[in-house]
């Protein structure tokens, strides 16, 4: 699982969403499945007490946050597993391929391995990144 800057808010979103499944599925299908909430409440117990704090925070701030997004990805692809089976092959083949090169790409600037300068301004999507070149 890619923890690189441009993929956490996807994370969020996808625990956003298993939430909002979950609430729906259980409140108004009456399903005893409660794993949805438990994913959601542990993720927000863990990201929540760091959005409030006003120094600055780092990625290692939100790793007890990592174990809530696998569940919260197997969950979702179990749900499109039982719901959507002709879309459930390609979406988790496409979901891994996207993780991969994510990964491939990222790795070596993340580990800090020696890049050229032109490589990690290709990985700088965003102003907001925090590295130094």
């Amino acid at each position: 699982l890619s923890m690189s800057p441009m993929t956490f808010p996807h994370h969020l979103a996808r625990v956003m969403l298993l939430g909002w499944m979950g609430n729906w599925l259980v409140r108004f299908k009456n399903l005893p499945d409660r794993s949805y909430l438990f994913v959601v409440i542990g993720f927000l117990s863990q990201y929540l007490p760091w959005v409030l704090v006003p120094r600055s925070t780092f990625i290692y701030h939100y790793f007890a946050s990592v174990p809530f997004i696998i569940l919260a990805t197997v969950l979702l692809l179990n749900y499109l597993r039982t719901r959507a089976p002709r879309a459930y092959r390609p979406v988790w083949i496409g979901y891994l391929a996207i993780v991969l090169l994510l990964f491939i790409g990222f790795y070596p600037l993340m580990s800090g391995a020696p890049v050229s300068r032109d490589y990690a301004m290709l990985l700088r999507w965003f102003n907001w990144y925090n590295f130094k070149l």
